[in-house]
């Protein structure tokens, strides 16, 4: 996997009140309109764009087929080429895998449920720590939208999964 200079910041809003459990989540390299639009259940992380060697297969517009959103905790990029098949790598394409700082060091767009699957199986079989957020829409303005998050913490005895 190749770490991509230019920075990115992940936009995340979380509505309060009755909507308190949907999201939205966007990528974008303009921070000044991210603090005009802020508000107090938006958080902005510095994220970097990751793609696989392979560029032959970086043509993936954002809205491209069903999305699930895996945060996964405590790994960094190799983790990517050391568990998951090439295909699999290769269908996150340019905008389906993102290094983060802190706790969830990656996000992972699933474009595919072939994809999806494997990443699931991977993180499980691994014992690894993530989030899975299930988009109900996307679009071309790099956001995803949703209304479920499943969390799936492992610890050396337990599986435990919570929608």
């Amino acid at each position: 996997m190749r770490v991509h200079r230019e920075q990115f910041f992940a936009n995340l809003v979380c509505p309060m009140g009755e909507d308190a459990d949907s999201f939205e989540l966007s990528f974008s390299n303009d921070l000044p309109s991210l603090l005009k639009a802020w508000k107090p259940s938006t958080r902005i992380s510095p994220v970097w764009r990751l793609s696989p060697t392979n560029k032959a297969k970086l043509n993936y517009s954002w809205a491209e087929d069903a999305h699930d959103i895996f945060f996964v905790s405590g790994k960094d990029p190799t983790w990517l080429t050391d568990h998951l098949s090439p295909e699999c790598i290769d269908s996150l394409g340019t905008h389906g895998a993102w290094l983060t700082i802190g706790v969830y060091s990656l996000i992972l767009v699933a474009r595919h449920d072939e994809a999806k699957i494997e990443i699931s199986d991977a993180l499980k079989k691994h014992h690894v720590s993530h989030e899975v957020w299930y988009c109900d829409h996307a679009d071309d303005s790099r956001t995803y939208s949703g209304s479920t998050i499943s969390y799936v913490l492992i610890d050396e005895l337990t599986l435990v999964t919570k929608v």
